[in-house]
């Protein structure tokens, strides 16, 4: 008897010792609640002086560096018994809460029957409040954003559906939107898939772990083996051609999509060089152009 009454206590103790701790917890997501209250209050103020400082501008306010470099800092800090990859989803949704605050995002994904993946990879990052239009070609969703009918555009790097890729189509456009994010941006497992990548009105941002995209239209009498030697002089060994194409009526003009493993955008003069060392192994009066396709921070793995 006296045994049985011990346990009785020591039941009773630990349902009082619980319903405690759930208070505690209830307590702390109030006070979760209204930090988050008080940084919309704050993500407000910001949105407003930057709606002042482009209000002339057609550039989204998505600071896509900053956004990456948020994510990383608190992912390197001690999360406790939270998983990393756990945290870095929940910052990735608040931060799209705080661009929905900021101004109206829309979203335009390639997404055919057969393949979904654009759209459920631009809502995990974008969130499901986000507004995100399906489109069957990567002709629709650039031309959405170019005709600002979505803020971004989310597609394959390579789609064998497309009879030009869209990174070739840029080139037909004035004042062409800009690659500021990959797809998957927090990796959770590996993939054999397609990477994606999110482009738009939006000016890409230097991290200090990026990637960046070049194309170049080049006469096709140059062989691959002279321009190689001008990459590596101009960029180091960390360049790599992930797509060519031959220009359809133009059999002597053939397009690449270069990843260079650098931060470089349009004021980096390596590539006003690396252009300069091509003509001048090849000739001037060879035609030979780059154009900046954009540049986005270099995905984070958290595999655990």
């Amino acid at each position: 008897m006296v045994q049985s009454k011990n346990n009785d206590r020591d039941d009773l103790g630990s349902v009082e010792n619980l319903d405690n701790l759930r208070k505690n917890i209830d307590n702390i997501d109030d006070k979760i609640l209204e930090l988050l209250a008080e940084r919309s209050r704050i993500v407000e103020m910001v949105g407003k002086i930057k709606t002042t400082i482009n209000s002339k501008s057609k550039n989204s306010i998505i600071r896509p560096g900053r956004e990456a470099s948020m994510i990383r800092r608190i992912t390197n800090k001690n999360c406790g018994a939270f998983s990393k990859a756990a945290i870095a989803q929940l910052w990735r949704l608040i931060i799209a809460s705080s661009i929905m605050i900021e101004e109206n995002t829309r979203v335009a994904a390639l997404s055919p029957q057969q393949n979904t993946e654009c759209f459920w990879l631009a809502r995990e990052y974008f969130g499901s409040f986000t507004p995100i239009a399906k489109h069957s070609s990567t002709a629709d969703v650039l031309n959405d954003v170019v005709k600002g009918n979505a803020t971004v555009g989310v597609i394959p790097i390579w789609d064998d559906n497309s009879p030009m890729p869209w990174w070739v189509r840029l080139t037909e456009v004035e004042n062409a939107p800009r690659v500021f994010a990959k797809l998957p941006f927090i990796k959770q497992a590996p993939s054999q898939k397609s990477p994606l990548v999110a482009f738009g009105y939006i000016n890409p941002e230097p991290t200090g772990d990026d990637q960046s995209l070049w194309g170049i239209k080049s006469d096709e009498k140059i062989p691959f083996e002279l321009i190689e030697p001008g990459l590596k002089e101009s960029f180091g060994s960390d360049v790599v051609v992930i797509d060519h194409f031959r220009q359809i009526g133009e059999k002597t003009k053939r397009c690449y999509l270069l990843q260079i493993a650098d931060f470089v955008d349009i004021e980096d003069k390596r590539m006003e060089k690396f252009v300069k060392s091509i003509k001048s192994r090849a000739g001037k009066d060879t035609e030979f152009d780059t154009f900046y396709v954009g540049a986005y921070a270099t995905p984070i793995v958290l595999l655990s």
